[in-house]
């Protein structure tokens, strides 16, 4: 008997189930039992386990065969991107153009800066976002030939494209871009040029600022603060300022130390703070001395003259005394 009147008779023979699906025979016809994975009438049918949206945070779900796998932002990982990483960051692509100066002011506006790249890994993650060109943070308009970051981080991981960076033009190459196609290679091109940009927003973040002898913040206080937050201090009662008193926070999620020393006033003011050195105490007194003795002149002057007026007329009185008599 030929395979294909074998197979009418017996419709598992030919093991028409794809996929490691299992042939059961039903009457004249069959039915097959898909492997987890797959569907269909003979298993034909890889199913999206994407479906679901499993990924959390932002994450892309590429399908696997009964399985998914998650692309995670770097600011988070685990299976389904459910877990925060502290000290990573958040990538954010706009696609409307700006010069790089703007670029990075409607990054600020979103609370972030142009995108710093800090390693091979988070390169590769930006290179996914598919988009040539785009502004990075990286540039030298302070110095030339001195590249930095603009959210403060060093300059730790280099992609330069070769010969870069070449200060090109004549009117200066002080901004950077990456170019996705070439695997995110560095370029550094006039500032001028519009273009889409990346923002990163870190999620380093500082705690509670520290405390400072003698006096309180101004404001209210926070538990977390942004990296580059600025926090202003204000000596308390009785005491005056010496020193700048602002401390910022650090792009390693620690605080400047404050300078600030609050010092308890020694000469007694009429302000409820002491904002007066000793100098314009001597000053003030002196000016107070001044008027007191003025007062004082001008108190002796007037008596003076109300004891003459008074005193010509009791001559008066006593001359008209005697030529009555």
């Amino acid at each position: 008997m030929s395979l294909s009147r074998l197979a009418e008779v017996e419709p598992c023979v030919t093991n028409p189930c794809l996929h490691g699906g299992k042939c059961l025979p039903r009457g004249t016809g069959y039915s097959c039992y898909c492997p987890q994975g797959y569907a269909g009438e003979n298993c034909e049918i890889d199913v999206d386990d994407c479906q679901s949206e499993p990924c959390e945070n932002g994450g892309t779900c590429v399908d696997k065969i009964d399985s998914f796998l998650c692309l995670c932002l770097p600011s988070y990982g685990g299976d389904t991107c459910e877990k925060g990483k502290r000290g990573s960051a958040a990538v954010m692509y706009f696609s409307h153009r700006h010069t790089w100066e703007d670029a990075e002011k409607d990054c600020r506006e979103h609370s972030s800066h142009l995108s710093s790249v800090l390693s091979a890994a988070e390169q590769e993650f930006i290179n996914g976002l598919g988009h040539d060109n785009a502004w990075t943070g990286l540039n030298d308009r302070t110095v030339e030939e001195d590249f930095q970051w603009t959210d403060g981080n060093e300059l730790v991981y280099e992609n330069w494209r070769e010969s870069q960076p070449d200060n090109f033009f004549a009117g200066g190459e002080d901004c950077v871009v990456t170019i996705a196609h070439e695997d995110g290679k560095w370029n550094d091109v006039p500032c001028n040029y519009n273009l889409p940009y990346i923002c990163k927003k870190g999620t380093v973040l500082c705690g509670t600022p520290p405390a400072v002898e003698n006096a309180h913040l101004i404001g209210r206080r926070r538990s977390h603060y942004d990296i580059h937050s600025v926090v202003r201090y204000q000596c308390s009662e009785g005491f005056y300022q010496r020193h700048i008193p602002t401390s910022r926070c650090r792009a390693d999620g620690s605080w400047e130390r404050p300078r600030i020393i609050c010092t308890k006033c020694e000469f007694k003011t009429f302000s409820l703070r002491c904002h007066i050195n000793k100098a314009d105490l001597d000053s003030l007194s002196s000016a107070r001395r001044s008027h007191r003795y003025r007062r004082h002149h001008h108190n002796q002057h007037h008596e003076r003259r109300r004891n003459r007026r008074h005193g010509g007329e009791g001559h008066k009185a006593r001359d008209d005394a005697h030529s009555y008599y």
